[in-house]
């Protein structure tokens, strides 16, 4: 996959940034919480997206991811 190659690590002033490239397959592995990578659903920042179909995809993944978390806790 071409967008790996992008991702990287690199310092802007005292903070370090991750670039991560995650395919929506990914996404949706770690929305049914059958990936330790969770957290890269839950916890990262976007930064860009095409268009807010994107957007409202990604964020309906991380309300699955959510359910299924407080679901495991009760």
């Amino acid at each position: 996959m071409k967008g790996y190659r992008i991702g990287s690590s690199f310092i802007l002033g005292d903070v370090a940034h991750d670039i991560y490239c995650t395919s929506w397959q990914q996404l949706e592995d770690m929305a049914k919480y059958s990936t330790p990578y969770i957290s890269r659903l839950m916890d990262l920042n976007i930064v860009y997206y095409r268009d807010y179909k994107q957007l409202q995809r990604f964020m309906e993944l991380r309300g699955k991811a959510m359910e299924r978390l407080n679901s495991l806790l009760n």
